[in-house]
């Protein structure tokens, strides 16, 4: 069944009545009914609440070790596909870097590792980097859905929340003793900083746990009209302060900042105005990059951390990193650690985007931001031009993407971090680009009008 747009009133001629064909089709396809939305949603909040599970519980199929949100991502791959047959939503941009970074990351790792050893990890990436995005592109498809993904995580995420404040205070790392994640040294399970104990939660570090729940403050902040469920969303996000990161705070001011930024600029002008941040941003990071030691990305990794000894070591990991990037540009090095100062035991790399391009080489690193910057373009072009309640949801979901795309100058990714950055591009994608096509048809349908009545008046 299609959806179509009539104008004007039925034309008269002689005793037969003439009405326009129908135009502006949207889709070909039959809609869903209310059982295809409530499953889609239904796996959109298991999927959301798999990735609060302990990082360090798993399944174990032969050799290969599957969390719970990607075995999850898995089994669900024949709904989407059923799913995807029924909406059949137009592929897009997002959807091709997405899908060849994937491709790409696979293919350099049996590069370095041989189909045998490389088959494996190559799977693994793929599902982490494709899982979460194409079940939140198929599954979300409004602001409205957004919402009720958001209402029904709630729970779960104050409930981490809580943890990781007892946690801080109590010095009892509940999850990290009974689900131990692989990378958990002893000598790194209990820092303090600030008079507090850094809290892990169920995350495979302190540093993914409080970015993870920083990220959630713009989204639970833009709910209008609840304020409970604002209001405890959004103290859950605060609670990513006990885990102690600079990643977190930072995450935590540039979402506050960018609010109210976003709310003054539409009360002042009812326009969003981004580009009144964002160009003067892009300008300065140009600048750092051409003119500060150690570029933008090391100019933000030093100054967001809250030691010296932090700063100074993103430092040298930025330095040594690009040296690496520099000598290997197109396949990267694959797990192998880069070359650094011996006394540098950790092969880690504290930015994602970096931690891409030394691995997998610059193609990939291109995909990948391609395919956050187009995500961040459909949904800003796509935001409604008022104070309503599903535009300033709509301008949450794109401070949280914004936020997290920044943040990750200064964090790697991994496990349940990676999926959530999948999760958040998908959602701008699926929402973006249904309801871009939805104001264009509206648009469309505005400027035909006059051609329609012209018609009428000959007629």
């Amino acid at each position: 069944m299609s959806t179509s747009f009539s104008f004007g009133r039925p034309i008269k001629r002689g005793a037969a009545t003439w009405a326009p064909r129908q135009s502006f089709s949207e889709t070909t396809a039959p809609k869903a009914g209310p059982k295809s939305t409530s499953g889609r949603l239904i796996l959109a909040i298991i999927f959301c609440y798999s990735l609060l599970l302990p990082a360090g519980f798993f399944f174990d199929l032969g050799t290969i070790r599957l969390p719970v949100f990607r075995f999850l991502g898995l089994i669900a791959v024949p709904f989407l596909i059923v799913e995807a047959t029924r909406q059949r939503p137009k592929f897009n941009i997002v959807d091709g870097c997405m899908i060849l970074c994937a491709l790409w990351i696979g293919g350099v790792l049996v590069y370095h590792q041989g189909l045998a050893n490389g088959f494996e990890p190559a799977g693994r990436e793929t599902v982490d980097l494709l899982a979460g995005y194409f079940i939140m592109r198929i599954c979300v498809r409004s602001v409205s859905e957004l919402r009720v993904l958001l209402i029904a995580f709630l729970p779960g995420l104050l409930l981490t929340g809580v943890l990781l404040a007892y946690e801080s205070t109590t010095a009892k790392l509940t999850f990290l003793e009974w689900f131990p994640p692989e990378n958990a040294k002893d000598s790194a399970k209990y820092q303090a900083r600030l008079g507090l104990t850094r809290a892990w939660g169920p995350f495979p570090h302190p540093i993914l746990g409080g970015l993870f729940m920083a990220t959630f403050l713009p989204l639970y902040a833009s709910i209008a009209n609840r304020h409970r469920v604002a209001a405890f969303g959004v103290i859950a996000a605060i609670c990513g302060f006990f885990s102690l990161s600079s990643a977190a705070i930072m995450a935590l001011i540039l979402a506050i900042g960018l609010t109210v930024f976003w709310r003054s600029s539409m009360t002042i002008t009812r326009r969003a105005n981004w580009p009144l941040i964002g160009v003067p941003v892009a300008c300065i990071l140009v600048f750092v990059q051409l003119f500060v030691g150690g570029g933008a990305g090391g100019f933000v990794m030093r100054y967001l951390s809250l030691t010296p000894e932090t700063a100074n070591y993103r430092r040298l990991i930025w330095e040594y990193g690009s040296a690496s990037v520099a000598e290997n540009p197109i396949f990267g090095i694959g797990y192998a650690g880069y070359e650094r100062i011996g006394w540098m035991v950790s092969a880690s790399i504290d930015s994602h985007w970096l931690a891409i391009a030394v691995r997998y080489g610059l193609p990939a690193l291109f995909l990948m931001i391609v395919a956050a910057v187009f995500a961040i373009h459909f949904l800003a072009r796509s935001q409604p031009k008022d104070l309503s309640e599903e535009s300033i949801l709509h301008a949450g979901l794109l401070i949280a993407l914004i936020c997290l795309s920044v943040m990750l100058l200064t964090v790697f990714a991994w496990l349940q971090m990676q999926a959530l950055f999948s999760v958040l591009i998908g959602l701008a994608v699926g929402i973006g680009v249904k309801e871009a096509s939805a104001k264009g048809r509206k648009i469309a349908s505005h400027a035909a009008r006059p051609v329609l009545r012209k018609i009428q008046r000959r007629s």
